[in-house]
């Protein structure tokens, strides 16, 4: 999508979805119309198709490629000027800003434990839950051996004032005894739960990508809709116990994970 031409110019955005002709009218539908747009752009923004300075593509040629109506284009574009990424100049068109990835929070899987230790001087948390409640039935899928209650923790943890993750942890019973809401603070539960003396040996990780609910988008400061990166981590002792599950429901949008992996 708006790759350069051999002239420098570039090419219209294309949709995907315009090849396909319009699909039928409805709030759901206009959702994820909307959400095509502003994800397309937010994906060339993002990884340098438009430097700063650059010209988007008009209205008009957005309306063609994405067969979509005038106020769905500026719904997308409204959003990005709201997250300060492209200004709107009156008569002159729009244009990219200085590209956010500056500001992105970065989380090191190769060093996990180092990286979750510096979360505790680096953002910031709300405790939303802390209760314990009934081991929710697709973790007892993962890991039968965990146990039929868990200490449920959740918070939304955010970097220069920004929330950019919900994090749900569930402890399992014998920790959930040792475990006191003073020990937990602002720390990364993995963190907490090596300070009171588990010893970790490997953890378990399961990717996936979700769109955003209304409690979700409340909570991380996004539209209903959007894309978040959802990660689940089940944490063993090394004699083979299970401490812990960890759910991050993240923004792409200003968070990544960075991964080294030894392939000798």
């Amino acid at each position: 999508m708006g790759a350069k031409t051999k002239s420098g110019t570039r090419a219209a955005v294309q949709s995907p979805r315009a090849k396909r002709g319009r699909a039928a009218s409805g709030q759901k539908t206009g959702l994820a119309r909307y959400y095509e747009l502003y994800l397309a752009l937010s994906n060339s923004l993002r990884d340098g198709t438009y430097a700063a300075g650059d010209a988007l593509p008009s209205e008009p040629d957005l309306m063609r490629s994405f067969r979509l109506s005038r106020s769905t284009v500026r719904r997308a574009l409204h959003r990005l000027q709201q997250e300060d990424r492209i200004v709107r100049r009156h008569g002159s068109g729009t244009y990219a800003k200085v590209s956010p990835d500056g500001e992105r929070t970065q989380f090191s899987q190769s060093s996990f434990i180092d990286s979750a230790r510096a979360l505790e001087s680096t953002t910031t948390t709300r405790l939303l839950q802390y209760r314990q409640l009934p081991t929710p039935p697709r973790l007892l899928k993962l890991a039968p051996d965990f146990g039929p209650t868990a200490l449920h923790i959740e918070r939304a943890r955010s970097s220069r004032g920004k929330p950019y993750a919900l994090v749900a942890a569930y402890v399992s019973a014998k920790w959930s005894r040792k475990l006191t809401r003073a020990a937990v603070g602002n720390r990364a539960t993995v963190v907490a739960l090596a300070n009171l003396g588990a010893s970790f040996s490997i953890a378990h990780q399961f990717y996936g990508a979700m769109l955003a609910d209304q409690q979700q988008a409340e909570r991380l400061s996004v539209a209903i809709g959007t894309p978040l990166l959802h990660v689940v981590s089940q944490f063993r002792e090394s004699n083979g116990h299970i401490t812990h599950f960890e759910e991050w429901f993240l923004r792409s949008d200003i968070h990544s994970l960075h991964s080294i992996l030894e392939l000798a």
